[in-house]
């Protein structure tokens, strides 16, 4: 058995709130900046994608390092085994007796468990040592249940990391009522830790806190943040004051930096409340600090809401950042952001309500060294940003789907954006300022919006034109207008072999417009779902594939160029996988 550690920092730190901690950020990366390898503004440069791709999650790495600082080494020594011997709160052989023994780098071993649930009755699970891990013997088997009582784990060391692989983590509630300063913040109800947290073959449930501010009500880790293989549902997240600003970053995961890999984020409700200042939400569902990484993971079903008595900030319903977003594989879909309006000049200055990026929104700080944000192979749909009240001057915001102020271009790479919605800008796609946009055989469709029933891109102080190759912006809609053109851009438009059905501007000359002739959004083949062109679509064999990229949107199976030509859009019409090859040729 392993000796007790002789202290323990279990002390939770005052932390920034929205505002402030976005600006730690503004001071400028310029050693990440002058490292990095960024993607091309218009994505018709780039030779290869997935290296592109690859470029900036180094670069993003960097700057999270560079900014955070490394990982310290673990303890050099062979870890320890604490096994957990039975299912009781307290007492020798439980868990809670585990966490009591464990020094820095120990194991805590459950997966000897024949019980399936280990019930917190006096309390969350806490420890101040740097590094442990918790081995379950499967997320299906053995749950750790806070009972809606308390948190659940806090590993409160401020130098290491905590590892949980194959355990449900459930009912964990954290609510902050303390004094009315910025440093009461209520965050990891289910799972909180100082530094980084990675969380394997896992599921968390039913996880809620409530305070003046919140970060992460169901996992919150001040470095980087990994879920691999896991779930996340049913998470509320509430902040509320009546003296001061309600603020939320991440409304069910925040991290330093968060990192997705075939996981699922769902089910969640996000509200900031404040009857005399000011209310704001960035990222709903995930949130990262230094950025977000989502590969072959899905967002879905979070639900923002922020009512303020001034401004309300509402952005990202399903994925914010301040820094950098990369999709790839991934889905974020059926979530909304709703704000109240602006009210105009006051003593402060004037208040306006910013509400956009129903499904993603993008900021970038600092300025100087972005690390461009892309979106490849993956689907963003069924999302909505809204403004509920009379949306007047002092009402700023869009994109049903993702909005940006990204000064170097979001890249919109073999993507589908279809179905989202807003009564502000952008029906799909939105930027404002110096934001801006580069699609390269995207399909953006079925949006809604009655200022660019796709795409408003309204960046007029942009470095870039809008650019866009061999993609499809057609078959949009007006949200309560008689009618809205598709393209609304205060830039000339760059690029070739796009079928576009409407804009406010000259298109390129070899532009074609009308009914693309696309399929309903559906599993098409592949991880995400898409549009299929139907027979007789002119987009078929009338694009191109600036970027060299090997298959369409669904990936391995399904090539990019089939035919005389690529098609336009994000699907490539061809026979099946089996079909393709039938005659043997593998």
């Amino acid at each position: 058995m392993n000796a007790r550690p002789d202290s323990r920092r279990v002390s939770i730190p005052r932390q920034a709130p929205l505002i402030a901690a976005l600006a730690l950020a503004l001071g400028g990366l310029s050693d990440a900046g002058a490292a990095q390898a960024p993607l091309a503004a218009n994505f018709a440069q780039a030779s290869s994608v997935q290296a592109s791709l690859q470029a900036s999650r180094d670069a993003l790495r960097r700057q999270f390092l560079l900014r955070n600082g490394p990982l310290p080494v673990a303890p050099d020594r062979t870890a320890g085994t604490v096994t957990v011997d039975n299912c009781d709160d307290s007492g020798p052989g439980s868990l809670r007796a585990a966490f009591e023994q464990a020094v820095s780098g120990d194991v805590v071993d459950l997966t000897g468990l024949a019980c399936s649930t280990i019930s917190l009755t006096s309390g969350a699970l806490t420890s101040g040592v740097d590094y442990l891990t918790l081995n379950g013997p499967g997320a299906d088997r053995l749950a750790i249940d806070a009972n809606g009582s308390s948190r659940a784990i806090a590993l409160m060391g401020g130098y290491g990391e905590l590892k949980i692989d194959g355990l449900t983590i459930r009912n964990g509630s954290y609510t902050y009522d303390g004094p009315g300063t910025y440093g009461g913040l209520a965050d990891g109800a289910c799972v909180l830790a100082e530094q980084y947290v990675t969380i394997n073959n896992s599921t968390l449930e039913n996880c809620s806190a409530s305070g003046k501010s919140v970060h992460g009500a169901a996992v919150k880790a001040n470095g980087r943040l990994t879920l691999v293989n896991s779930l996340v549902s049913g998470t509320e997240a509430t902040a509320a004051a009546d003296d001061i600003s309600a603020t939320i970053t991440g409304g069910v995961i925040s991290g330093g930096a968060s990192y997705l890999t075939d996981t699922t984020v769902r089910d969640a409700t996000v509200s900031a409340t404040t009857t005399s200042a000011y209310g704001g939400v960035l990222g709903g569902g995930v949130f990262g600090m230094y950025g977000v990484v989502m590969t072959g993971s899905t967002v879905t079903g979070v639900d923002v809401q922020v009512s303020a008595a001034k401004d309300a900030y509402a952005k990202g319903g399903g994925v914010g950042s301040p820094m950098t977003v990369i999709l790839d594989r991934s889905t974020v879909a059926d979530n909304s952001v709703r704000g109240t309006p602006g009210f105009g000049p006051g003593e402060q200055g004037v208040y306006l309500s910013a509400i956009g990026g129903g499904g993603v929104y993008v900021m970038i700080v600092p300025r100087s060294s972005p690390v461009p944000s892309t979106i490849v192979n993956s689907t963003i749909s069924g999302n909505s940003a809204l403004c509920e009240g009379e949306i007047g001057a002092y009402t700023r915001g869009g994109g049903g789907g993702l909005g940006t102020w990204a000064p170097v271009p979001v890249a919109i790479v073999n993507s589908t954006v279809s179905g989202n919605s807003t009564n502000l800008n952008g029906g799909g796609l939105y930027t404002r300022a110096r934001g801006a946009l580069a699609l390269s055989n995207a399909t953006v469709t079925a949006n809604r919006a009655d200022n660019g029933a796709a795409i408003a891109d309204l960046a007029d102080e942009a470095a870039f034109a809008f650019a866009t190759d061999s993609s499809i912006v057609a078959g949009n809609a007006p949200l309560a207008a008689a009618s809205a053109v598709d393209l609304v851009t205060a830039h000339e438009v760059s690029g070739a072999n796009n079928l576009i059905a409407s804009a406010n501007v000259t298109l390129p000359a070899d532009t074609l417009s009308g009914d693309p002739l696309l399929g309903p959004l559906a599993d098409n083949g592949g991880p995400t779902r898409t549009h299929a062109l139907m027979s007789g679509s002119p987009a078929i064999d009338a694009g191109a594939n600036p970027a060299d990229i090997p298959t369409d949107q669904r990936g391995e199976g399904y090539l990019r160029v089939w035919g005389e030509a690529a098609d336009i859009g994000a699907f490539e019409s061809q026979p099946l996988p089996d079909a393709i090859f039938a005659d043997g040729f593998d």
